[in-house]
Formats: structure tokens, C-alpha cells, sequence
């Protein structure tokens, strides 16, 4: 029998609503079950492709780099430098003494400096003595490069003062001046070249010579022979028979250099001041051999006068006598 309209519902109807509405909440619960596991799958999955991805540019700790200590885990590789372009073929030292391009069969051209009037004052006598290093730059810079070794100017100071250098120590010889190859740096000793017996008028060509010298031993170790010999002398005892042999070798050598420029650069008056200056200049009474003699510290500035061959400066082909 249907039931009027308007009337009460049936007595079972209520449950069959509770029934559906049991049914709908669990399927709810049942979707939102399958989302979660879904989104956690495909974070797995995500984590799991990122272990073997090369990341372009991951950030990594130093711990995390050195925590890495089971061989089954990938540690990210380190960020790396950009590629650096090659560095330029070009010239290069040479460690050899006797053998080293420096002394190959080349002469330096004739030519000229000019340079400012000598003066007494300090400021003078600095433009002086740049001037001079310049004229020594413009005059040794295409030799080298004939010779397909480095070049490179060296620094100037003049000082009065003891200095502590990159060479070795603190040191101040009031009658040397001096060159140390770990700064490329002449210093002047101001007596190294006012101490000439012939009178302060002849300072100019004592300070040239003098400063030539000293840019014979930048040459020196920027061909390679400096460092070589050293090394050599080093091994054999600075203070040694031997040891005291190379080092006169060195500056004998750095001599005759000087003696090339001078001769090729200078007139007659003031090379045969220099070549006089040359035979006053060595190791005097109670000083230690490393120098040499007064005469042979002035033949090898000669020798390099007269010949003006890089070869006939080679001291290490040279017999003992010659560089006592």
C-alpha cells in the first residue's frame, strides 16, 4: 500500500540513509588515501631520479662531503672552476750555466743613451740612475728576445739604510750595492760608487758601471744561470773551496755583462774610466773569495769590452785561475 502524500516516511527509510552516507564517507576516505600514497610514490620517485642527476651547480658542505663514508651513497661532485684558457707558450729560464742561451755567440749593436748631467743632489742622482736603467732595458730587451729568453725590467732604490730582503736576511755592505732576485730589485749603495779614489767628478761613470753590473745579475736569473749556479753552490757549501769558486763564477760573469753594455754604449773617455774603476773593484785583504781578485774583476770587465761576445763571458767554462 503506497503512503499519502504528506504523510510519515516508512519505517526503514532512515537507515538506508545512514547506509549511504557510511558508504560515501568511506569512499572520501578511500580517495584521499590513494592521493597521499600517490604524492609520497612520485616524491620517491622524484628523490630516487635526483640521486643520479648531475646537478649544474649543487651546493655542497664540507661536511657533507666528508660524510659520505658507505660506498652505495653518491656524494654531489663540488661546484667546478670555469675552464681557464691556456696559458701562453713563451719564453722560458733555462737551468744551465755553461750550456744556457745567454751565452750564445751574440754581440750587443753600438748605440747610445742619454742620459741627464750628474748631480750631487739626491734627486739627481735618482734621475740619473733611472735614466741609466732604462738605457740598460732598451739595450739588453731585444738581445733577449733574439735569445728566446724571459725579459722583464728590473725595480731601483737607492738607500743608506740596512735592509731585511726577500734574499735572505737584513744586509748592508757600505761599499757593494747589491741585486736580489726574489723582487727583481737593484739597490744602490750611494759609497758603492762615490768611493772612486779619481775624485767625485768621475761618480757618473762609477754609478753606470756599477749599476751595469748589477743588471748583469738580473740577466742572469732571468736566463736561468742564476738560479743554477746558486743551487749549485748551495749544495756544495756557500762557504766552501767550491762553493766560493761558483760564486765568483756568478759574479765574474755579471762582470763581463756589464762590460758588453759599457763598451757598446758608451765613448772612449768614459770606458777606459770604467775599465780603471774595474781593476780597484774585488775581494781586498781579510774579505772572503767570492768576488775575485782586483785583477780578474777588471780583465772580465774588459773582456767584455774589447770582444762584446756573449760567449766570451761564459766563467763557467773558464779554468780556475781565471776566476780566482
Amino acid at each position: 500500500m503506497n503512503a499519502p502524500s504528506g504523510g510519515h516516511a516508512p519505517p526503514h527509510a532512515p537507515r538506508r540513509k545512514w547506509a549511504i552516507a557510511g558508504l560515501t564517507l568511506a569512499l572520501v576516505v578511500v580517495l584521499a588515501a590513494l592521493v597521499v600514497l600517490t604524492r609520497v610514490a612520485l616524491d620517491a620517485s622524484r628523490s630516487r631520479a635526483a640521486v643520479g642527476r648531475t646537478d649544474p651547480n649543487p651546493v655542497v658542505t664540507v661536511e657533507e662531503s666528508y660524510a659520505a663514508t658507505d660506498d652505495s651513497v653518491t656524494t654531489p661532485s663540488l661546484p667546478m672552476s670555469p675552464t681557464r684558457p691556456p696559458v701562453p707558450a713563451g719564453p722560458r729560464p733555462v737551468a744551465a750555466t755553461a750550456a744556457n742561451p745567454l751565452m750564445a755567440d751574440l754581440g750587443m749593436p753600438d748605440g747610445g743613451c742619454v742620459l741627464p748631467p750628474w748631480s750631487k743632489y739626491e734627486k739627481g742622482v735618482m734621475d740619473f740612475l733611472r735614466a741609466g736603467l732604462n738605457c740598460l732595458d732598451a739595450r739588453w730587451r731585444p738581445i733577449m728576445a733574439q735569445l728566446n729568453l724571459p725579459w722583464r725590467p728590473p725595480a731601483l732604490e737607492v738607500t743608506l739604510e740596512s735592509k731585511t730582503t726577500p734574499c735572505g736576511g737584513s744586509r748592508l755592505d757600505p761599499y757593494n750595492s747589491y741585486y736580489c732576485s726574489a723582487n727583481d730589485l737593484i739597490t744602490v749603495v750611494p759609497e758603492s760608487y762615490l768611493s772612486t779614489p779619481d775624485g767625485i767628478e768621475f761618480s757618473a761613470a762609477t754609478a753606470m758601471a756599477m749599476l751595469a753590473h748589477e743588471y748583469g745579475h738580473h740577466l742572469q736569473y732571468l736566463s736561468g744561470i742564476g738560479h743554477a749556479s746558486r743551487a749549485r753552490e748551495t749544495a756544495a757549501g756557500e762557504h766552501s773551496p767550491e762553493g766560493l769558486e761558483l760564486s765568483r763564477r756568478l759574479e765574474l760573469q755579471a762582470q763581463c755583462l756589464a762590460g758588453i753594455f759599457y763598451g757598446a754604449t758608451f765613448g772612449a773617455t768614459a770606458v777606459e774610466f770604467a775599465v780603471r774603476d774595474a781593476y780597484r773593484r774585488g775581494d781586498g785583504p781579510g774579505r772572503e773569495p767570492d768576488h775575485g781578485q782586483r785583477a780578474n774583476v777588471g780583465a772580465w770587465f774588459e773582456h767584455g769590452v774589447t770582444r762584446n761576445r756573449l760567449a766570451d763571458c761564459n766563467t763557467y767554462t773558464a779554468e780556475p785561475d781565471a776566476v780566482g
